[in-house]
Formats: C-alpha cells, structure tokens, sequence
C-alpha cells in the first residue's frame, strides 16, 4: 500500500476514534477524555487538545476539577486543575510510582495513586492531598474505588481479602484481585478473574457469588436455597 495513503488512512482512524470518544463522553457527561497520553475537552464543538508538558496517564474528573497523572522527564507528578477558572493555575504534586499503575481516582479535592511491583497482587497507594502538598502512603492495596463519597479499599488482612469501606472490614469469599464495579455508593463487585463476588458494603454483607462461563442448575420445584 502507498505509504502516502497509509498516513492518510491512520490520521483518519485517529480522528474517528477521537469523535467516538468525544460523542461517548458528551453522552456520559463527561468534559475531558484521554487519548494517547493526550487530554481532550469536550466542551465545544469540537475535541481541544490541553498543553499540557508531558505524557499523561489517567485522568479523572469531579465536578469542580480536573485530575491527571503525568510523567515528566522520568518523574511522575499528580496535577489538579481547577473547572471553575480557566486562568488558575494547576497544582502538581510529585508523587513516587511503581512500574505499574492499576488505578487513579479522584476524591472530593484529592487524588488516590495505586500502583504495583510486577508480580505482585497488592501494591502502595499514595493519597494526595493538593490544598495541604502533601502524600500520604498506605501499603498492601490490592484495589482502590470511589463508593458514595467514601474510598474503598480492597485490601490484604489478617490472611485474607477484605474490603474496607470507611473503617468497616468485610470478608470477601474469594481471593479477589480488583473491584470491577460499584452500584451507587452500596453495591461492590470484586472478582479474581474467575469468579466474581457482590457485597453490599454499606451494610456489610456479602450477596451472591458467581463464575464466568458457568451455568447454575435451576431448580424445579423452588427459586430460593439456604445453606
């Protein structure tokens, strides 16, 4: 193929890539999204690139601010910025990273960094408090989410996986990895790649356990089993 028509060809998937992103996040709400290591607003009519010095990692959003992790020259560094102003200045903080980055979250004005040594399942969060510039580290993370204004953390403890939703430390039944969803701000979804379990974290019970690619036998005679 012409190498002409080939650059012509990726320049145009890009662009209809980023309309894609640009239509999913309008629909969602959303005012900023991330394409290769480069933030978009979506706002006006069209997608506008950020100057922003740097290669950003993840990005996330609250009402009144901007968050993104980026690295610079070998470092990293955790930015806010605020919605309400476009002429004030970002708060960029350094934060330290391990090789790997399973999750960046915003909370309320600050910002929650977990990041992993490789073959490892639990890792060290850093929480970065902007207004105060200071971080704050918390080790044996497996996971991190937001969850009705609260952090939750999946967690190492006493031998076993736990969640621990505002000091309130609930068992999970399975060894589980990450938390794959949270249903406003009172279901948790953890799983282990196989099997998935749901916990009602703001009453501490576990619900219902199930397994990708498993059918469960129904009972003929009853829809409900107490073990």
């Amino acid at each position: 193929m012409n190498r002409n028509l080939l650059n012509v060809l990726k320049r145009f998937s890009l662009s209809l890539f980023i309309a894609l992103l640009f239509c999913s996040a309008a629909w969602a709400g959303q005012k900023y999204i991330l394409v290769d290591g480069v933030i978009f607003e979506t706002g006006s009519a069209s997608a506008k690139p950020l100057s922003i010095s740097g290669t950003v990692l993840a990005i996330d959003e609250t009402k009144s601010f901007l968050f993104y992790l980026k690295k610079k020259f070998g470092s990293y560094y955790a930015v806010r910025l605020s919605k309400d102003t476009a002429d004030s200045e970002p708060v960029e903080i350094s934060v330290s990273l391990s090789p790997l980055l399973k999750r960046f979250t915003a909370h309320g004005g600050n910002a929650a960094v977990l990041a992993l040594e490789p073959e490892k399942k639990q890792g060290s969060l850093s929480y970065v408090y902007f207004d105060e510039g200071v971080v704050k580290t918390r080790n044996d993370i497996i996971d991190v989410r937001t969850a009705g204004g609260e952090l939750l953390f999946l967690e190492n403890f006493d031998g076993g996986t736990v969640l621990d939703f505002g000091g309130n430390i609930i068992p999970c039944g399975i060894s589980a990895v990450s938390i794959s969803h949270v249903i406003g701000g009172q279901i948790a979804v953890v799983t282990d790649g196989e099997i998935s379990e749901i916990i009602d974290i703001q009453r501490g019970k576990n619900i219902y356990s199930f397994s990708r690619g498993v059918d469960y036998a129904l009972p003929s005679e009853y829809n409900l089993v107490f073990e």
